[in-house]
């Protein structure tokens, strides 16, 4: 009914009816961009209950309510002058506001994001991710595939396995100081994420999961 004030990086509540009853509400990331007025984006994967059936009730017109915004997993463009996003999986949603909100307030911070993915074949947001990387000359995306081929991203910045100290170490050239540090992902991934950044000696109010 009207325009959802959030920053870039924010997630809402979700709930909707199903079979003429509310379901239960679940928090998702906010995927399209602040400056994008009148259109809310959602990154969600179809996996559990909630939304299988969101994927199965939900048509054009359906009313779906949306409480919020919430959380502090925000960019701040000027504080986060030289950025690290740390992203797993599905967890690349919130960065995809952050990167549209900076793509088209064509924003000269640095930006590198660290992509880890199971596969080639599972990679949320690649075409738009390659777009936004070609049209910003500040952004760096590297694809981190934990096993398989990797044919289908020839061109791309690709590596092989998952993201660890030696990794973090190459692709910052053990330059740790100045930057802001966002991660997303699954718990275990965040926390070993966090604990591999604290080892190479980045202050935890630096690290923003």
């Amino acid at each position: 009914r009207r325009p959802l004030a959030y920053e870039p990086g924010q997630y809402a509540a979700i709930s909707f009816m199903n079979h003429r009853r509310p379901t239960p509400t679940r928090c998702f990331s906010i995927t399209s961009s602040p400056t994008e007025q009148g259109l809310l984006e959602f990154g969600i994967k179809v996996q559990g209950n909630y939304t299988k059936a969101a994927a199965q009730s939900l048509i054009p017109g359906s009313k779906v309510i949306v409480e919020g915004p919430f959380g502090s997993f925000v960019f701040n463009s000027e504080r986060d002058r030289s950025t690290l996003m740390l992203a797993g999986g599905i967890g690349v949603a919130p960065f995809m506001s952050m990167l549209r909100y900076i793509a088209r307030l064509q924003l000269k911070n640095d930006v590198l994001l660290l992509y880890s993915c199971r596969s080639q074949d599972d990679i949320p947001f690649l075409q738009e991710l390659t777009e936004l990387k070609h049209a910003n000359p500040h952004l760096k995306v590297v694809f981190v595939i934990g096993s398989g081929a990797v044919d289908r991203l020839k061109g791309l910045n690709v590596m092989s396995g998952r993201i660890d100290g030696e990794l973090l170490d190459k692709v910052t050239s053990k330059f740790y100081a100045q930057r802001t540090y966002f991660i997303c992902g699954p718990p275990g991934f965040m926390k070993s994420m966090a604990t591999t950044l604290e080892n190479h000696g980045v202050l935890p109010e630096n690290i923003i999961t």
